[in-house]
């Protein structure tokens, strides 16, 4: 009798700690995947640009640390780039341009109207849906669009094509 107490009560205690593990488990994927999307975030330009799929920041010698990183080892077209110095960025009062009275401003809309031509893709439409569902919906939906269905790699916006296995990205993507 005292053995089938003892046997429940190390199964209680053996059954808690599994508990605990499993929540600790849960709890540290969560921390994960919010540093992974706080970390994703610093990689989405004032602009709209998603700096993770810029050639510039996916090429394996020198690569770009993204525009919201500190200069140093950045491109000179980085540094100087019309959007970034923009007065009303460069005060801190806004992350991105959507926030701005003058969105879409003539700078944004030529560097917009380049990327639709070049690379089939918006950055005023990534401020808008940032603006409209927020960064972390956003990030989702970039995540999706920029993976390869083939190696899970990521695709490059100037390219079209995977970093991984060179998968060209279909005409309409």
């Amino acid at each position: 009798m005292v053995m089938s107490k003892c046997g429940k009560l190390l199964s209680t205690i053996a059954d808690a700690v599994t508990r605990r593990r499993e929540m600790t488990d849960a709890t540290s994927t969560a921390n994960g995947i919010f540093r992974d999307m706080v970390k994703a975030s610093e990689l989405i330009a004032s602009c709209g640009m998603n700096c993770g799929v810029c050639r510039a920041y996916l090429r394996k010698n020198n690569p770009c640390p993204g525009c919201r990183a500190p200069n140093a080892g950045k491109p000179v077209t980085r540094i100087r780039c019309a959007v970034k110095t923009c007065k009303n960025l460069a005060d801190g009062k806004h992350r991105f341009c959507h926030a701005c009275d003058e969105f879409p401003c003539s700078r944004l809309n030529h560097l917009d109207q380049r990327y639709r031509r070049r690379y089939r893709t918006s950055l005023v439409e990534n401020l808008i849906r940032i603006r409209k569902a927020g960064i972390k919906r956003f990030l989702l939906d970039e995540k999706v669009r920029w993976t390869c269905a083939t190696c899970d790699g990521t695709i490059c916006v100037h390219h079209s094509a995977c970093v991984g296995c060179g998968t060209k990205l279909a005409a309409g993507g």
